[in-house]
């Protein structure tokens, strides 16, 4: 099966950047980094709540060196991790029960999200392998992610 993830048709140095949510992240220094984020026109078919189409979102550089956002999933907030070398965009769920896991937020499958859909009944799965040796894996399915005031219903997650 061939899934396309969501790419946002113009957007400005971040905007997903296609995170990798959650992973360890150290407590924030106190500067944080604005950037702007605009979306052309309209994304999936959806306008976005600003009638100019843009956002401006803080990047914030965490102690351990990696910068995170704050975005929604399915009305739930996280920090997520921006990692410019990677398409995938993934959560971590209640079903990863590690000590790392237990740490950060983790996505509630017992949730009852009005934006969340299945994909083949949490049948297609995905593996992922980093070069650091870390990996993730579990299954796909869809969620509307919100980033500023800039919202992607659908957006094909791992979780």
């Amino acid at each position: 099966m061939s899934l396309q993830w969501l790419s946002f048709p113009t957007v400005a140095v971040l905007l997903l950047l296609h995170c990798v949510l959650c992973q360890g992240i150290g407590a924030p220094r106190s500067l944080a980094n604005i950037v702007t984020v605009q979306q052309g026109g309209q994304l999936n078919g959806t306008n976005s709540s600003s009638p100019n189409g843009s956002g401006i979102t803080p990047v914030t550089l965490a102690d351990d060196g990696t910068y995170y956002i704050v975005l929604e999933a399915g009305l739930i907030t996280f920090r997520a991790t921006i990692d410019t070398g990677s398409a995938d965009s993934w959560l971590i769920s209640t079903a990863c029960t590690t000590p790392t896991c237990m740490q950060v937020p983790r996505y509630p499958l017992q949730y009852d999200s009005p934006t969340f859909v299945s994909v083949n009944n949490n049948a297609s799965v995905f593996n992922l392998s980093y070069a650091d040796t870390t990996a993730a894996s579990g299954f796909i399915a869809r969620e509307a992610i919100q980033i500023s005031n800039v919202t992607a219903p659908n957006q094909a997650i791992g979780e």
